[in-house]
């Protein structure tokens, strides 16, 4: 078994080789606090995950993250991408307390749309008319709102509706990201899922997370079911948002 941590760069920049070694080839750079995955080590190099395959990189410039959560282990399939969300510059999102992510937890609408431009590096919206009822320039998702509004990431659930609180379904979220990531074509056209009929709003948006490269966004939660409807919660987001980063 391969054992996988989680690091991030150190230095302004650091090149990465096909070897372990100053002899081996140039195949890339990393920029400061730019997070990656380590593999393995070899004397003074570490092995790493870089692109679809992997590199060397000088172990001495790699500052290892550490994991505060009791209910984030390493086995957990969002155990990278809970690290990335919360050592991200800036931060995505942090614990529910300072030793527990509650990655089970459900999210809602407003904390997706907050996840979501805290990642873009929190840009200032250029839309100032704010028309939902339900959201105030007090509350912590305000900007995020107006800034997923202005990208036509999501429209609200009326015309004078957001609908904060309301959890946040798989549909949803993975349709979010498929409008914010440009609305690209899905790299396959062939359905896997009985639950996932052609013509719903978010049929492309499953297709594209479905065969997404690097890595694939998500499998649904069976060979053959997505489960649009089901609630998403915040283990699954963070790792949403992180393998649509990739």
């Amino acid at each position: 078994v391969i054992k996988r941590t989680t690091h991030k760069v150190n230095t302004s920049a650091l090149n990465v080789r096909d070897a372990a070694g100053t002899d081996g080839r140039r195949i890339g750079g990393l920029t400061q606090d730019k997070e990656v995955v380590v593999l393995g080590t070899q004397g003074e190099w570490s092995k790493i995950v870089y692109g679809n395959g992997f590199g060397w990189v000088q172990s001495k410039y790699l500052k290892s993250i550490v994991n505060p959560f009791k209910d984030v282990k390493r086995s957990d399939y969002f155990k990278d991408a809970v690290l990335w969300a919360v050592n991200h510059n800036p931060q995505i999102t942090n614990g529910t307390d300072p030793t527990h992510f509650s990655p089970n937890q459900n999210c809602t609408r407003a904390h997706v749309v907050t996840f979501m431009w805290r990642a873009a590096g929190k840009p200032e919206p250029s839309l100032t008319h704010n028309h939902f009822k339900d959201v105030k320039d007090t509350d912590y998702y305000y900007k995020a709102v107006l800034w997923a509004v202005e990208n036509s990431i999501t429209y609200g659930t009326s015309t004078d509706t957001f609908s904060p609180s309301n959890s946040c379904k798989r549909c949803e979220v993975v349709t979010f990201l498929w409008r914010w990531r440009g609305y690209q074509e899905p790299e396959g056209t062939s359905n896997p899922f009985d639950d996932l009929v052609s013509g719903a709003y978010y049929y492309k948006a499953v297709l594209w997370a479905y065969n997404h490269k690097p890595e694939q966004i998500t499998s649904g939660t069976s060979t053959n079911e997505f489960s649009p409807e089901a609630v998403c919660t915040r283990g699954q987001i963070v790792t949403f948002l992180y393998r649509a980063l990739k």
